[in-house]
């Protein structure tokens, strides 16, 4: 029902603990890849999108894990997607993890970051 919030299995509202978590990695990660660029703006940015397509989902499938292990519950399941891996993550899921997380970083992050210099 739109409007109204989602108890997402692990914490109530609209909060989920994984993509905060991945979001700080990918700073992280970028921040010490920021020394290692090469000229081409196009070839950094497919890397940055391998980086943080990569992190995103060794995350995913580290959290989906330990959640497994701790709770006897699996909290996703993609075992009905193509290219998965054990059902914790998919090709699919992966590619919009890095696409996204891109996006967040060329789009949110970098220029509230020069603004925030700025001031």
């Amino acid at each position: 029902v739109l409007g109204t919030f989602v108890n997402r299995g692990f914490l109530l509202g609209p909060m989920c603990p994984i993509y905060g978590c991945g979001v700080m990695l990918v700073i992280l990660i970028t921040q010490w890849f920021e020394n290692k660029k090469t000229k081409s703006k196009l070839l950094n940015l497919v890397i940055e999108f391998l980086i943080i397509t990569i992190v995103f989902s060794i995350l995913e499938y580290t959290i989906s894990l330990v959640l497994e292990t701790l709770f006897g519950l699996r909290w996703w399941d993609y075992t009905n997607e193509f290219c998965n891996l054990n059902g914790r993550i998919c090709l699919m899921f992966s590619l919009l993890f890095g696409l996204f997380g891109t996006a967040f970083l060329k789009l949110i992050y970098e220029p509230s970051e020069k603004l925030i210099n700025k001031i």
